[in-house]
């Protein structure tokens, strides 16, 4: 069993790449961004490749993915709001 909120900070970095064409570009914006792409490829490499530790690579994965839908979520239904 693996415990913590790994997943909700990897949700964090999924919504910052979402969302950073929306703020002014600077040196901190543009090493945020790599090592968010970084992450998030060093994960999918780790799960493509079989890694057994107890590390919840699926649960990254996951917080990603989720915070995808929920930022598109929030866009249509700001778009369709009557």
């Amino acid at each position: 069993m693996l415990l913590g909120a790994s997943g909700a900070v990897f949700g964090l970095t999924g919504l910052y790449l979402l969302l950073r064409n929306k703020v002014v570009q600077t040196k901190l914006h543009r090493f945020l961004t790599i090592l968010s792409i970084v992450l998030i490829t060093s994960e999918v490499f780790d799960i493509a490749n079989g890694v057994k530790d107890n590390i919840g690579h699926w649960a990254h994965i996951g917080g990603v993915i989720g915070s995808i839908i929920i930022f598109i979520s929030y866009k249509y239904v700001k778009r369709n709001r009557v």
